[in-house]
């Protein structure tokens, strides 16, 4: 029975995690609507079909995808076919990705294949190497790799037997410490293991050995000298409540005296279901308004609980759900989605810090791209930490740090560094592979798009662990559903039943948190702008 038990659960993780691939392959490039009319008219062929209105643009759009015209779309027809999402830099991926639909082929085909190699450009970082060679399922290293460093081992995997159908994994044991390391089913080529927190010796020896895989002998320890962030001022842009806490809790637990933390949402928008049962008879938009007012005060109110000063936390309440459309109109006043507010001072007004007397404006583009650049000048930060547009499919998310690079240059900005997080990784939704506690591998990568001049991982106790998981448990959107669970995953996730705890947790209650460094100095160079987004 316990066996039928556990073959059930399996069943169901599977099931779920297939689910969550198929609704990213329908949103991982664009939200819009109006694109998934036209990836279904693409599909059927059917000229006449009336689900969309068939103007010139979006004719035009159709035609290239059936290879009816080799002209490729411009970001003008995609404007006017209602395409919102689309910019210089991924116009290209896009037309890619519909002459796929026109084939009758998924999205998925071009974004994400298990059995290809994991590719990296390093030329534009400090990146130190020296090869290694496994014996006898041993490691022995010929150089140290110790203190405040970045390290990964580059192996080739090959899955074998029931790797073809789960999940793979490679165990690495140092001294006492066993390390679980997870790779999709079928994976084979190459992959990077972060191996940051080994404390690596000259002549140190580690075991590692795979499960449902097989290793190549032969390896690359990669590693980067990481930045002493105790005495740098370090500013985190959230797109919304919670962000900062699943990306970073363990960077402004650790250095809180000098971290400030900006959420530029109030959290208004997003799943009501899991408040609808604390109301009854009430309108949807005053739960939306106190939905907003709810995730204000946990933006704000969380990262005290790691002792960073309240004066250091702000939220500057724009519309969760709206930042394409104020990218979109750029002078317009936007209003909010679902909650019938029309200014952003509506949550505004819930700051109690002395930064939130220099906000000004209300909801256009130009007005959150002033008021970063006001917090910029108030707080000079050494280090920004913010979502990586590249690879963070949520428009809010690429939005955030578009709005960002804009402020920056706007003030001539050329100190510092950012350190880019991803929280929706556009390839797939199960990326961090593994659960609890596991180290943060790179990601899927498959044609060395993503720039960078570093990578660092920060590392998380496991007090820090708890921690965060509480602090993630601290913000509604997040506990809530902890609560409903059947498994009721918040309280019993343990390492014998991490296959039923929450997503949440077994993504982003880790070993380390994961961030690609590029310095400010580089995004005045337009080909690495363009990499960026």
């Amino acid at each position: 029975m316990k066996k039928t038990i556990i073959l059930i659960f399996i069943l169901i993780f599977f099931l779920g995690c297939e689910k969550d691939n198929k609704d990213l392959n329908s949103t991982k490039l664009d939200s819009s609507k109006n694109l998934i009319k036209i990836s279904k008219h693409i599909a059927t062929k059917d000229q006449n079909s009336s689900n969309i209105n068939l103007n010139k643009a979006t004719s035009h759009i159709i035609s290239y995808s059936k290879g009816l015209t080799n002209i490729e779309p411009s970001l003008k027809d995609y404007k006017e076919a209602n395409i919102t999402g689309i910019y210089p830099s991924n116009i290209k991926k896009m037309n890619e990705v519909i002459r796929i639909l026109g084939k009758g082929k998924r999205v998925s085909d071009l974004n994400y294949q298990v059995n290809h190699d994991y590719i990296y450009d390093f030329n534009n970082s400090n990146i130190k190497k020296f090869k290694l060679l496994i014996n006898n399922h041993k490691i022995k290293f010929t150089k140290s790799v110790i203190g405040n460093k970045t390290a990964f081992l580059k192996i080739r995997v090959h899955s074998k037997g029931i790797g073809k159908i789960l999940f793979t994994h490679i165990y690495i044991q140092s001294n006492n410490k066993k390390f679980n390391y997870t790779f999709e089913s079928n994976a084979n080529g190459i992959r990077y293991l972060n191996v940051s927190d080994l404390n690596i010796s000259k002549d140190k020896s580690i075991k590692i050995y795979g499960k449902n895989l097989t290793i190549d002998k032969n390896l690359e320890m990669i590693y980067f000298k990481n930045d002493d962030l105790s005495n740098k001022k370090i500013l985190i842009l959230s797109p919304h409540p919670d962000d900062a806490e699943l990306a970073a809790f363990g960077i402004y637990n650790k250095y809180h005296n000098n971290t400030y933390i900006v959420t530029i949402t109030s959290g208004d928008a997003g799943p009501k279901h899991i408040y609808d049962k604390f109301y009854k008879n009430v309108s949807n938009v005053k739960i939306y308004r106190d939905k907003g007012n709810l995730r204000v005060l946990d933006s704000l109110n969380t990262p005290r609980f790691a002792k960073v000063p309240a004066n250091n936390i702000l939220n500057l309440g724009f519309f969760d759900g709206t930042l394409n459309k104020l990218y979109d109109n750029n002078t317009t006043l936007i209003s909010s989605l679902y909650s019938n507010v029309k200014s952003v001072n509506f949550y505004r007004k819930l700051n109690i810090s002395s930064l939130s007397k220099k906000l000004v404006g209300d909801s256009r583009w130009i007005d959150l791209v002033q008021n970063l650049a006001i917090l910029l000048k108030e707080i000079k930060p050494d280090i920004i930490i913010t979502p990586y547009p590249l690879i963070d499919r949520h428009p809010d998310h690429k939005l955030t740090t578009i709005a960002l690079l804009k402020a920056l240059k706007k003030l001539n900005i050329k100190k510092g560094k950012l350190f880019l997080y991803t929280n929706h990784y556009i390839a797939t939704g199960l990326y961090p592979f593994g659960g609890i506690g596991d180290p943060v591998n790179l990601p899927p990568e498959y044609g060395a798009h993503i720039y960078f001049n570093g990578i660092y991982s920060n590392s998380l106790s496991n007090h820090d662990m708890g921690k965060k998981a509480i602090a993630l448990n601290m913000m509604s959107d997040l506990r809530f559903p902890f609560a409903d669970t059947f498994f009721k995953s918040s309280s019993i996730c343990t390492d014998d039943n991490s296959l039923i705890c929450s997503s949440i947790l077994r993504s982003y209650v880790r070993k380390n948190e994961l961030f690609f460094i590029v310095d400010i100095k580089n995004i005045y160079n337009d080909k690495v702008m363009n990499r960026l987004w």
